[in-house]
């Protein structure tokens, strides 16, 4: 019994998230600011968007740098391993 409700809790969590919302923009809707201020704040939002795009761009090709290097490293490791049980 407690696992059904754990899990429409977890189900109805989202779609109370979105009521909570709903009504918080029904308190204070979009038509009530100044469409000038509107266009900018949808501005600054895309531009952060952008710079979190590029940043995330750069953090994936660092990470593919990285894991080039420790697959080399790796492989470099695993050769002198070979040579040191080949010499004993």
């Amino acid at each position: 019994m407690a696992r059904a409700s754990l899990s429409w809790r977890r189900s109805a969590a989202p779609v109370l998230s979105l009521c909570l919302l709903l009504v918080r923009g029904a308190a204070h809707p979009a038509s009530a600011q100044e469409p000038a201020d509107l266009r900018r704040q949808i501005d600054e939002s895309q531009g952060r968007l952008e710079l979190i795009r590029a940043e995330r761009e750069q953090l994936r090709d660092e990470l593919e740098g990285i894991a080039g290097q420790v697959s080399g490293d790796s492989a470099a490791l695993v050769n002198i391993e070979r040579q040191i049980a080949a010499s004993a």
